[in-house]
């Protein structure tokens, strides 16, 4: 299922939202387990304190991914988008410029 091309339209276009409304589960479901895996990693290895405060960062991320794949609607979908990429990149300034508790 995901090794599936993108449908052609008329022309040159590609429908990629009909393509994304087939990937969307397992798509969402697999950036999912990774985020609970880098969220429980340190903790399981025993590297990290149960709380930093990229706890709360990831937390949202989370959150975000569980509704994207609960709501189908475009507008949850793009708020999602949005949410992730915002939280993914407060992220990365925390990793390089925050120092952890």
């Amino acid at each position: 299922m995901l090794a599936d091309f993108p449908n052609k339209l008329d022309g040159d276009s590609v429908d990629l939202e009909s393509h994304y409304y087939k990937i969307r589960v397992p798509l969402l479901i697999s950036i999912l387990v990774s985020a609970l895996l880098v969220f429980s990693d340190g903790i399981v290895l025993g590297v990290e304190a149960p709380w930093l405060t990229r706890r709360y960062a990831q937390l949202v991320y989370v959150v975000l991914l569980i509704w994207a794949l609960i709501d189908k609607r475009r507008s949850a979908q793009y708020a999602c988008a949005l949410g992730l990429f915002v939280i993914l990149f407060s992220l990365i300034a925390l990793w390089f410029w925050v120092p952890a508790n």
